[in-house]
C-alpha cells in the first residue's frame, strides 16, 4: 500500500493507494491506540458477495504518516496473558491478544470462568482492533442475567392468558382477549368439518382470505367465519401482520 503526502483525504493529510490487485475495504481510527487501521481486499474477492473473505489489515500512525511493522505497533498494546476478576468475585476472565501473520492480524480470545467452581462459562474470540470499546465476556455476562432477570420480573407482573378452546397459555394481549393458540389454529374447519386455513392478502400482513387446507390456496374458503367442534371462532387480520382467531363472545 502507498502512501501519497500533502493531500487531504479521509484518512488525513494523506492519501493511501491500495496495492495493485487490492481495493481498499474500510479503514477506521482503533479506539485503543489511536493508530489507523486500514483493510485491503483482493479485487476479486471484493466482488463477492455474502460470504467471508481474507482481508488484510494494514497499521499506520496517522501523524507521521507512515506504514508501521508490527515490531512498531506492537508497543501501543499489551500481548501478555491478563486474568480479571468481576467486583463480586464469581466470575474469572482470562484474555489474551495475539499476532498473526497475514492476512489475520490481530485477534483476541477469552475464557470466562466461575471462579468458586473453576467450569468454563464460555468463550470467544475475534479481531482484536476495533472502532468502539469491546464489551468483555463479564460485561456480556451480566448483561444477559440482568435482561432476564427483567423478562423474568415482567412475566411475574403480567396478566396471564389461555387459549379459550384448549386452555393452554398463550400470550397476554389485551387487544385480543380471545385468541386461540397455535395448535388450535391447525384444527379450524367449516361448519361442516373440513379443514380450512387463512391467510393475509396483502405482502404488509393486510387482509385475511381463507382457502380450504390442502388446495395450495386455490379453492377459496369464501367467510372469515370457522370452527372447533361445536366452538364457532372468527378470522380477521392482526393489528401487527398475520392472522387471529378468536372465539365470539
Amino acid at each position: 500500500m502507498q502512501i501519497v503526502e500533502n493531500i487531504t483525504s479521509k484518512y488525513g493529510s494523506f492519501d493511501l493507494l491500495p496495492t495493485p490487485g487490492f481495493v481498499i475495504s474500510h479503514h477506521f481510527i482503533d479506539c485503543e491506540s489511536k493508530l489507523l487501521i486500514v483493510a485491503e481486499n483482493t479485487v476479486e474477492d471484493s466482488k463477492k458477495h455474502n460470504i467471508p473473505v481474507p482481508s488484510y489489515t494494514r497499521v499506520f500512525d496517522p501523524i507521521i504518516p507512515k506504514e508501521l511493522s508490527f515490531e512498531e505497533y506492537r508497543h501501543y498494546f499489551n500481548y501478555e496473558k491478563e486474568t480479571i476478576f468481576s467486583d463480586d468475585g464469581k466470575l474469572k476472565l482470562v484474555s489474551q491478544r495475539t499476532h498473526h501473520p497475514e492476512p489475520l492480524g490481530d485477534a483476541y480470545e477469552e475464557q470466562l470462568y466461575n471462579n468458586e467452581t473453576g467450569e468454563l462459562i464460555s468463550k470467544s474470540s475475534g479481531v482484536a482492533f476495533l472502532k468502539c470499546k469491546r464489551n468483555n465476556l463479564i460485561d456480556s455476562h451480566y448483561f444477559q442475567n440482568n435482561l432476564q432477570q427483567e423478562q423474568e420480573e415482567r412475566q411475574k407482573t403480567q396478566p396471564k392468558q389461555f387459549c379459550p378452546v384448549c386452555g393452554a397459555q398463550v400470550n397476554y394481549s389485551l387487544r385480543y382477549p380471545k385468541a386461540i393458540c397455535k395448535s388450535c389454529k391447525s384444527k379450524i374447519t367449516d361448519c361442516n368439518g373440513r379443514p380450512v386455513e387463512f391467510f393475509n392478502t396483502e405482502f404488509l400482513g393486510y387482509g385475511c382470505q381463507g382457502y380450504y387446507s390442502g388446495t395450495n390456496q386455490k379453492e377459496l374458503y369464501d367467510s372469515t367465519a370457522c370452527y372447533i367442534g361445536t366452538v364457532e371462532l372468527v378470522a380477521n387480520e392482526h393489528r401487527f401482520g398475520g392472522i387471529v382467531i378468536q372465539t365470539i363472545e
